[in-house]
């Protein structure tokens, strides 16, 4: 893995969720035995993991990614095709009342 990899895992591992967590710590485990550990929180240095650890930590995070990519576009196709509540229905307007927004100067007629 190249330095920029490296980096890039980096910053994806920092912006995890929470609830994602658990999981990484588990691939950490697996692969590494001595991971120092102080309260709540683990400390990673990047550059003493081998290439087989990192690539399944890039996976992992990738996979999250698509994911949470997948997730965020069905609830946005979701909210498209969902109609606003609270919302007076649409009246189709007459004819002269398009002619009026067509053009901007007739007036109303009844």
């Amino acid at each position: 893995m190249t330095m920029e990899e490296k980096a890039k895992l980096g910053v994806s591992l920092q912006v995890l969720p929470p609830e994602k967590l658990g999981q990484l710590i588990q691939i950490l485990k697996k692969r590494a035995t001595d991971i120092p550990q102080e309260g709540d929180e683990i400390e990673l240095d990047i550059e003493e993991l081998d290439s087989e650890t990192l690539w399944k930590l890039d996976h992992f995070v990738t996979n999250y990614r698509k994911m949470a990519s997948k997730i965020k576009r069905q609830g946005f196709i979701q909210n498209l095709s969902t109609p606003p509540r609270n919302l007076p229905p649409l009246m189709e307007m007459g004819s002269a009342e398009k002619r009026v927004r067509k053009g901007g100067m007739q007036e109303k007629r009844m």
